[in-house]
């Protein structure tokens, strides 16, 4: 299954569902889902007539939420391999076999495709933009102790059983989640270089705020982080807390040393003790939240079991 997000995409989508490859090697069918997502123009009626099957969302409800109903319809319809592209000409379907060759030859379950493989510059594409995917990139590799490159990217390739142990809850976006999700469930990832175009005077459909896609951007990878890891989430809590109430104790025990009394700076002890308070309970909360990652863990394999009977 091919499947295209779609947003008030009618200029391009006809011309990126003609492109997208209908014979690839080691695969016997493509089909091609679009999952409209509340668009105000007729592209559900042209990806239609295009050959594709449309599924319309009730109103806009996220390029997340329309990734999880094709995740969905791929399990139930038993295929084997899914890829996602997006509708607007950004990537080019001819390059669909390359994603999907590792998972062919069983080297990977999910395979992403990469826009920075080249440290230079890409055309058109803002540095505020470049700049923002490179830390959100940082950022996932240090949660998920991996390197990659881009963990942005809407141009991927998922095997069945990287389909099987997804667990998705974000709606605004899927694609940081998707990669900690997987990362921490020990599936096989690869990145694989891709051709990009940005197109001037364009604005993103999910990143059209840039501010409010990083805060809510960042909001689902520590949710993540937190839900898979939560004793180290927790635990660096506790370990800025307990610094911070340790400055602060320290400097009152040293104002008690030189002077012999805690007044006038009282205030550090109360201060600092809440800090150290603060922390002591975070680590706490770590160790509980820890014991209850192996329900997490526990869900997680239940539903990959009840898909894996399911097929």
């Amino acid at each position: 299954m091919v499947f295209l997000p779609c947003l008030n995409e009618a200029k391009t989508i006809a011309q990126i569902i003609e492109l997208i490859p209908r014979s690839i090697s080691g695969v016997d069918a493509i089909h091609i889902l679009v999952i409209d997502d509340g668009s105000t123009d007729n592209s559900a009626a042209i990806a239609a007539c295009a050959g594709a099957k449309v599924i319309s969302n009730a109103g806009n409800m996220g390029v997340g939420y329309s990734f999880r109903r094709a995740v969905a319809e791929a399990l139930a319809g038993k295929y084997d391999l899914l890829c996602n592209i997006d509708a607007d000409g950004q990537f080019d379907p001819l390059d669909i076999p390359r994603l999907l060759a590792p998972v062919i030859r069983g080297e990977a379950d999910f395979v992403s495709g990469t826009r920075f493989s080249n440290k230079g510059p890409i055309d058109n594409m803002s540095k505020v933009k470049h700049w923002g995917n490179r830390r959100m990139t940082q950022l996932v590799n240090s949660l998920a102790s991996q390197r990659f490159t881009d963990v942005s990217c809407g141009f991927r390739a998922y095997s069945r059983e990287a389909l099987m142990r997804l667990n998705l809850l974000g709606k605004f976006t899927y694609t940081q989640e998707v990669f900690l999700g997987l990362a921490f469930q020990s599936v096989r990832i690869r990145e694989v270089p891709i051709q990009v175009r940005y197109f001037p005077g364009r604005k993103s459909r999910v990143a059209g705020n840039i501010f409010q896609y990083a805060v809510k951007t960042s909001r689902i990878i520590f949710c993540t982080y937190r839900d898979y890891q939560p004793l180290r989430f927790f635990s660096g809590i506790a370990v800025v807390c307990i610094s911070i109430g340790s400055m602060f104790l320290t400097f009152l025990f040293y104002w008690w040393l030189s002077h012999g009394a805690f007044t006038p700076h009282i205030w550090s002890g109360f201060t600092g003790a809440a800090f150290v308070f603060l922390g002591i309970i975070a680590f706490v909360l770590g160790l509980l939240a820890d014991m209850l990652t192996r329900l997490r863990a526990g869900q997680d394999e239940v539903l990959y079991r009840l898909r894996k009977d399911t097929r």
